[in-house]
């Protein structure tokens, strides 16, 4: 089943750019990962240091196997010494109506 992740960060004060920069660098290699369906960073109009990355997977499974693969390389290092407290990740079913 389709799966929408929706993952929060908030840049540490004065990095944002810092952020946006290295989430270019990794956005690409999440879009060509298997079971990617899309991917967007949005950033908040009010509080420009808020980042969502929207993703859609082909399951959830997908995405914790890439999320897995991004630790393990270390990926995570480098956006924690970006952010404030931990990411929110949250999962979502389209659900019709």
């Amino acid at each position: 089943m389709t799966t929408i992740v929706i993952v929060e960060v908030k840049a540490k004060q004065g990095s944002v750019d810092d952020l946006l920069k290295t989430f270019s660098k990794f956005t690409p290699v999440a879009r060509s990962t298997e079971g990617n369906i899309s991917l967007d960073l949005i950033r908040d109009q009010d509080d420009p240091d808020t980042i969502i990355l929207y993703e859609i997977w082909e399951s959830r499974n997908h995405y914790e196997k890439y999320l897995a693969h991004f630790e393990e390389l270390g990926k995570r290092k480098l956006l924690d010494a970006l952010i404030e407290g931990d990411a929110s990740i949250r999962y979502f079913d389209v659900t019709p109506v």
